[in-house]
């Protein structure tokens, strides 16, 4: 009877392990992330009447050095809570593998959006994950940092696989940070604010400039060449 027992036992661990993974709305691919930080990096494209799924996995930092006049200071980060998704479709849901949408330092997870894109849906959305920081000076452990902190990206619906070529993209230096520009049809969709757009033709005539740019400009008929600028740097690019 005590080796029934124990393999009554066994059979009933066994199957609650896999049904807990079944109940879970994603799996986090660990094997992707070789340190903080997202993977992928951009949404899969989505196309009307099909099931849209994508899984984003993810680790936490487990400090951060920031300096806040009187010189680096390091904090530790105790917990991220995910509040909310902005800029998805209608229709379209956002979850956790935890319930409590909370993880702690160094911690690995993973959120899936998903959704069935609708006529009429089709275009470019900017996609942004709210969460909340807390985070404690390593030399003062009950002083208390709480930052909130955003992380966007684009998703783009498509009518089907011929109207969503993959996009052309472009680098863009923005206050020596490396980010991406995406060309998508007749749309100049930016990742990164910039204070002004210049479109010339090819023999160099200056079509049309826009001033405080912060997501997306329409592109003008006749442009071959886009120039931005801020503070810093003026960079140059042909259009595809």
């Amino acid at each position: 009877h005590m080796y029934i027992h124990r393999f009554i036992i066994i059979i009933i661990l066994v199957f609650v392990h896999y049904a807990s993974s079944w109940c879970q709305p994603c799996i986090p691919d660990v094997a992707s992330l070789q340190g903080p930080g997202w993977h992928p990096d951009t949404f899969s494209y989505a196309y009307v009447s099909v099931p849209y799924e994508q899984i984003f996995s993810f680790r936490l930092i487990t400090d951060t050095t920031v300096d806040l006049g009187g010189g680096p200071m390091l904090l530790i980060l105790d917990s991220a809570t995910f509040d909310s998704v902005t800029g998805l479709p209608p229709g379209f849901t956002w979850t956790t593998d935890r319930p409590s949408r909370t993880y702690y330092g160094g911690d690995s997870g993973c959120i899936v959006i998903q959704g069935l894109p609708q006529a009429g849906q089709e275009g470019a959305y900017l996609v942004t994950l709210w969460g909340t920081a807390y985070l404690h000076p390593q030399i003062s452990p009950t002083t208390p940092f709480i930052t909130v902190d955003t992380v966007s990206r684009w998703l783009f619906i498509c009518s089907d696989s011929l109207t969503c070529p993959p996009p052309a993209y472009s680098p863009l230096v923005s206050n020596n940070t490396f980010s991406v520009h995406i060309v998508y049809g007749n749309q100049l969709i930016l990742n990164t604010p910039v204070a002004s757009l210049l479109f010339f033709d090819l023999s160099g005539k200056t079509i049309l400039q826009v001033s405080h740019i912060r997501h997306a400009v329409t592109i003008p008929t006749g442009a071959s060449i886009v120039c931005w600028s801020d503070d810093k740097t003026y960079n140059c690019l042909k259009l595809p």
